[in-house]
């Protein structure tokens, strides 16, 4: 802040004062009183402008520019020269800021990157190199636990280490779509904040910037987990396991034509048959059911609804069959999608995820079904050939998906 001094003066007074003058007791100004006139004025307040740099005024420079993670007790010094800027933190990462080019950080490994116009570090390396520096191990800290607090309200400390220690094990998993996301945001950071919620690259504590993927992991997580297996809580999430085929090279995670995170279209959680037979005790699970349509669909819908989307009865049927409030002519997140064909056999499936654009048109719809090749006829009902017959698969539109499945079509929605 500038000084101020304040003084009872009389009218018509020239005042001069030393702006670089440094006031100790006696202010810098000399009134000269014009002696034709003994008017008193009132109290007045002369601000003296004050140049010097402060760290808060540091601060505020960095605002100016969109730079709003750092605070006055992050800086340890600063020099300003021929119009730049030198911050240094006490992490030892340095900020340097120009009229002319902007800002840049220099991590404490010596790396730089470079801000965008709206504050976002953006990587002056190319992709193939920042892809080489993910780790495929992640730190149990207390910055996960917390985003893991709101991502799985309720869920406690003993639940939070479990979950940390299956991110942890499971990592390779999330490795390939970090790797992916990478790929198609290098140099669209504030692209990846707006889809996301979150920054792309952060600084750490040990002044270096890295991949936020503590942040991607739990945002991973929760997509598989949570929006795709229907779980809520960690709990459920805990005494959960994923098969992996060896012949999708294990990975669980894809990458989907519109954006979002998927599940490789060769695996799903199908752990075992008695597991997802004892979900629903009806014929579903009987004989040779096991792999059909029927049989998948309606576990699917258990699994995230808790009830069956109809009691018993052939694909066809289940639009006539199911409770009326449930039935619609839209597909939703995790409804059934149920198709005609003549007779009454024809076929479901389930919908895992659907996109709509503002106007309400359907931008993309996920859907995974059991029996895709149409055959049926399994001889042993075995875990294999149930796997073997599924897939899940991103389609732009329903008329996408109508075209893959010839001689059938749309009856309806369970929802």
């Amino acid at each position: 802040m500038s000084e101020k001094i304040k003084t009872s003066l009389e009218k018509d007074v020239s005042l001069n004062y030393n702006a670089t003058h440094n006031l100790a007791g006696v202010g810098p100004v000399s009134g000269i009183q014009n002696p034709s006139k003994t008017v008193m004025t009132e109290e007045v307040v002369i601000e003296l402008p004050d140049n010097k740099m402060t760290k808060k005024k540091v601060v505020k420079k960095l605002e100016k520019v969109g730079i709003e993670f750092i605070d006055k007790d992050m800086i340890e010094s600063f020099t300003e020269k021929d119009e730049t800027l030198n911050i240094v933190l006490k992490n030892g990462a340095k900020i340097v800021l120009t009229e002319k080019d902007g800002a840049k950080i220099i991590d404490a490994s010596g790396i730089s990157y470079t801000f965008s116009k709206d504050g976002m570090i953006c990587s002056s390396q190319d992709a193939a190199t920042e892809i080489s520096k993910v780790n495929s191990s992640i730190k149990m800290n207390d910055d996960i636990k917390k985003m893991l607090e709101t991502a799985f309200e309720g869920s406690t400390s003993e639940e939070w280490d479990a979950f940390l220690q299956k991110i942890q094990n499971d990592f390779p998993l999330y490795e390939s779509v970090v790797k992916t996301i990478l790929e198609q945001y290098h140099g669209k950071e504030k692209e990846f904040q707006d889809k996301f919620g979150f920054s792309l690259y952060t600084l750490g504590e040990d002044g270096n910037v890295k991949l936020n993927y503590e942040a991607l992991s739990v945002y991973l997580a929760k997509m598989v987990w949570s929006d795709y297996y229907g779980f809520t809580n960690l709990s459920n999430i805990n005494q959960a396991t994923i098969p992996l085929r060896p012949e999708a090279g294990n990975q669980l995670l894809t990458w989907m034509p519109d954006g979002t995170i998927g599940i490789n279209s060769s695996n799903y959680p199908i752990t075992s048959l008695d597991e997802w037979n004892g979900l629903i005790t009806n014929f579903y699970g009987a004989g040779n059911l096991v792999g059909q349509c029927t049989w998948f669909a309606s576990r699917r819908y258990f699994q995230t609804h808790g009830v069956s989307p109809v009691q018993n009865g052939n694909a066809g049927t289940w639009v006539a069959n199911a409770d009326p409030s449930r039935v619609s002519s839209t597909p939703q997140k995790h409804s059934v999608i149920v198709l005609g064909s003549g007779d009454i056999y024809g076929h479901v499936a389930f919908v895992e995820d659907v996109k709509y654009d503002a106007a309400g048109n359907l931008t993309s719809i996920t859907i995974s079904e059991a029996n895709v090749g149409g055959n049926g006829n399994f001889t042993g009902p075995t875990i294999a050939h149930a796997k073997e017959w599924t897939r899940v698969k991103t389609y732009s539109s329903l008329d996408q998906y109508l075209q893959l499945n010839p001689g059938l079509f749309l009856r309806g929605f369970i929802v």
